[in-house]
């Protein structure tokens, strides 16, 4: 059950979706004590974990005077921690706001929210065994959203708060130039390797929508109305769709590879790990690739069980 004051604040600032958002959460089964409190001692604790600017550490330590003017954000911030606890992600769209407008400090309950967090992200590795190292070296997000942020805006905040869950919830990792985040195959492809050259072709899901530039209907906005429909069939010797080229069009003729020569090596069942790009610099091969090579004695010294054939990604 929310307070009273904090429900009165989302109504006078028109947050009532958030009211229903957060009294799901305090539903929630509270898992282990939460002792934590956001103090300056604390935040000096979580600094040693994120490599962030002075200046954002001045700004983040001067933002406690949000406590005593908000008594309910010590409230957000325990329901936020019942979230992580679960692994659930916050959605931002819902997520309580005090706005620049009405406080010099209000976008810093982003960053709190996120910063309270850190310490069940840091019990999450321990019990994975997994080095410190990692924990540091993947929360470096955190200080390149906060310096986008400033860009930006002029002050300190986070828009990103679901996806820095997944570094809370240890379901993204980072290892030198890219982050790598291991999922089930949920892309649009069934994949097929040559038995003996080793090439990969990708064929196209049956009733996907491709538009006579070869690019998925509604890709950057673009809809087409006689865009045509994909199809594809596998039996026992056959497997037969669209290609997809290695630029990402889709061929608009169909192929039909012989499974004596091409096996299945990707379907929806598919492990796979999915590649994220901080930006963080530039892109270089020697770095991508010793990245690619560290994620795989990664994941099979930390996650065994996670037995996966493939790297992904998609640019958005």
């Amino acid at each position: 059950m929310l307070s009273r004051e904090l429900q009165d604040y989302l109504l006078v600032t028109k947050q009532e979706e958030s009211i229903n958002y957060l009294s799901k959460m305090s539903d929630l089964q509270r898992i282990g004590q939460n002792e934590d409190r956001l103090t300056e001692p604390f935040l000096n604790k979580i600094f040693v974990y994120i490599n962030i600017s002075s200046t954002a550490k001045t700004y983040l330590i001067e933002s406690l005077r949000l406590l005593k003017d908000y008594s309910f954000i010590e409230e957000i911030l325990r329901i936020s921690r019942l979230a992580i606890n679960h692994y659930q992600s916050i959605e931002p769209k819902f997520w309580p706001k005090i706005y620049q407008s009405e406080h010099p400090m209000g976008s810093a309950l982003d960053i709190y929210t996120i910063l309270f967090n850190i310490p069940v992200m840091l019990d999450r590795y321990q019990q994975l065994n997994i080095p410190e190292k990692y924990l540091i070296e993947v929360l470096q997000d955190v200080n390149i959203w906060l310096e986008k942020f400033y860009i930006k805006n002029g002050y300190y905040g986070l828009n990103v708060l679901g996806w820095l869950c997944r570094h809370l919830n240890a379901k993204l990792f980072q290892g030198g130039r890219l982050q790598f985040e291991p999922q089930i195959h949920t892309l649009p492809y069934h994949g097929f390797r040559n038995r003996k050259t080793k090439q990969t072709l990708l064929l196209v899901k049956t009733d996907r929508l491709i538009r006579k530039d070869g690019l998925f209907n509604g890709i950057n906005n673009i809809v087409e109305e006689d865009a045509f429909k994909t199809e594809f069939s596998m039996d026992d010797q056959y497997a037969e769709g669209y290609l997809a080229d290695p630029r990402g069009f889709i061929i608009k003729n169909k192929i039909k590879l012989s499974l004596q020569e091409w096996a299945p090596v990707l379907t929806p069942e598919s492990n796979v790990i999915f590649l994220h790009i901080p930006s963080s610099g530039p892109l270089i091969k020697e770095q991508i690739d010793r990245s690619l090579e560290n994620a795989i004695v990664f994941f099979k010294r930390y996650f065994p069980q996670f037995d996966f054939d493939f790297f992904m990604m998609y640019s958005w």
